[in-house]
């Protein structure tokens, strides 16, 4: 899965905090000083953009401006993990901008919309991330920029991953829609799904050779992983697609 996007700190959803020398003192469970700290900041810069966004001073700021800040205010609901905050701030950026003919706002909510479904499959709400996917695709297919662009390409390899981890089928998108770096990774996810019937060796030793140089390093797996590792399949089934799925991390981490 692609992670999380944000134009205007460009840094990537899930980022562990956690850190091996924190103080002795500390309660395992218990939130470290860097932890706290990151989190202060995160209030402090929700607090400052919804101050700037709630009353706009238009002599200051561009509305490019103004739906990144909004952006940001549901950003950083989402790494506080207050979900429902998230999921508000990223309905009314929509709201608010979708009907923008400019580019950069087009990419802004593109980017919203794909982050709102990050949200709902964190909540195990598959169908709704699944419907917010669908409309990004269907919206932004026609409207082409570098970042909207990636973003329907995103959209299709998360629609295909959710489709993979609740037993639907895997819809094929057009190929326009997929960026050619993103290909390789959905031959990936149609052969991990035809592992949940038999062994897929074959067709990854194939996929193997067609893809010899493959390394990534803006996508995490942390979805696949963690169903891989938690579904409820019979032994031999889920035998195979770890087994599956083993084989062709592999193949990418040691490129």
């Amino acid at each position: 899965m692609r992670k999380a996007v944000i134009f205007l700190v460009a840094v990537l959803a899930n980022v562990n905090l956690t850190f091996a020398n924190a103080s002795s003192s500390v309660e395992l469970n218990s939130p470290s000083k860097k932890e706290l700290f990151e989190q202060k900041s995160l209030e402090k810069d929700i607090t400052s953009y919804i101050k700037i966004v709630e009353n706009p001073d238009y002599s200051q700021h561009s509305m490019v401006e103004l739906a990144l800040f909004t952006q940001e205010i549901g950003f950083s609901f989402g790494e506080l993990q207050k979900y429902e905050d998230a999921l508000s701030w990223y309905d009314k950026t929509i709201e608010k901008f979708k009907d923008f003919t400019q580019v950069e706002i087009k990419e802004v909510v593109a980017g919203v919309m794909f982050n709102k479904a990050l949200i709902y499959v964190r909540q195990n709400r598959y169908d709704d991330a699944l419907c917010v996917l669908h409309e990004l695709k269907d919206s932004y297919k026609n409207t082409h920029s570098e970042y909207i662009d990636l973003h329907v390409s995103n959209a299709n390899m998360a629609i295909a991953e959710i489709e993979l981890m609740t037993d639907k089928p895997i819809s094929k998108p057009n190929s326009k829609e997929l960026l050619d770096e993103h290909k390789s990774l959905f031959e990936m996810l149609t052969i991990l799904n035809m592992a949940k019937i038999k062994s897929q060796d074959k067709e990854i030793a194939q996929w193997k050779m067609r893809n010899q140089h493959l390394k990534y390093t803006d996508w995490t797996f942390d979805w696949i992983e963690d169903w891989a590792k938690a579904n409820n399949y019979q032994s031999e089934k889920k035998e195979r697609i770890n087994k599956t799925l083993g084989v062709l991390l592999s193949h990418i981490e040691a490129r």
